[in-house]
């Protein structure tokens, strides 16, 4: 959550039976939010020994009411945890929880989940792990065949040529028919040949 949205929120949003949160968010209005299994436990804990209605403590909402700077308090909790702080707490933290989510869940659930835009994520929140970078150097993404010829795939395809023997490069080049997937020779239409990659439909 933003950090005005965990100033608000009461035990009455927090529905443990339906897992899920209602967050009436200042910024973007009212949406739903899971209760991860992480969380649960820990918001089970928290209400069994609640005082108040707010979720979170009534000390630390008043002292830090919205426009208040709450990233201090947090820093401190984080140093006594042992770890060093990092810059922009709250937000740093939504976004290691939108990429962690990105990697179990479609982009428009944890969008209507943290209440923002695939755009938004991709430009503030979306971040490149070492974990990603571990994987890309060990994980063959594409099956390479060494035994074929020239170590690819189904065998090096030769360039083609026209029943005059000439190579497709020698000829003068052609105009397309209003996209670059097809020529028109004579009163034929002659795909361009693609790649590797599967062909979709224009």
């Amino acid at each position: 959550m933003r950090v005005c949205e965990l100033l608000i929120v009461k035990w009455s949003d927090v529905r443990l039976d339906y897992g899920r949160i209602q967050i009436n968010s200042p910024k973007t209005g009212l949406r739903f939010c899971t209760i991860f299994p992480e969380l649960r436990p820990i918001l089970e804990a928290a209400a069994a020994e609640r005082e108040n209605d707010l979720v979170m403590n009534r000390r630390l909402v008043v002292n830090h009411l919205p426009g208040a700077n709450m990233a201090t308090h947090m820093q401190r909790i984080i140093e006594s945890a042992g770890i060093v702080p990092w810059a922009k707490t709250f937000q740093n933290l939504r976004a290691s929880r939108r990429t962690e989510l990105q990697e179990c869940f479609a982009g428009h659930v944890i969008d209507a989940w943290l209440g923002h835009s695939a755009a938004v994520a991709a430009k503030h929140y979306l971040q490149v792990t070492p974990d990603h970078w571990a994987a890309g150097a060990s994980i063959t993404t594409v099956k390479i065949d060494t035994a074929t010829n020239g170590g690819v795939l189904g065998g090096v395809t030769p360039a083609a040529t026209d029943h005059h023997g000439e190579s497709p490069d020698t000829k003068k080049p052609r105009k397309t028919l209003g996209f670059a997937g097809s020529v028109m020779v004579g009163n034929e239409t002659q795909m361009i040949p693609t790649g590797l990659e599967p062909v979709l439909p224009p």
